[in-house]
């Protein structure tokens, strides 16, 4: 499973945590072109097509979608072709 990583992030909707009562949590969510690492990596410095991502915040709950109009398109094909083979 592939990840996103983003060169900037913004505060996205507030979630609803389990429990009882009301209890919102705070979430971000991804901007600019969306580039996939892969999960189970412990520090991401190379996107899957090669982009130098140092630094970028990375959303280890946000899978990284081929199809999504910001996901850069050369990540979208190895996770495709990747995918694929599996």
């Amino acid at each position: 499973m592939y990840i996103v990583v983003a060169i900037r992030e913004i505060p996205g909707p507030p979630s609803v945590t389990p429990g009882k009562g009301w209890h919102l949590r705070e979430t971000t969510v991804p901007v600019g072109i969306r580039h996939a690492v892969p999960q189970l990596r412990a520090t991401h410095a190379v996107a899957l097509c090669g982009a130098d991502i140092e630094g970028w915040p990375v959303f280890p709950d946000t899978a990284f979608q081929p199809g999504h109009g910001a996901s850069c398109q050369r990540c979208a094909q190895l996770v495709s072709e990747a995918t694929r083979r599996s």
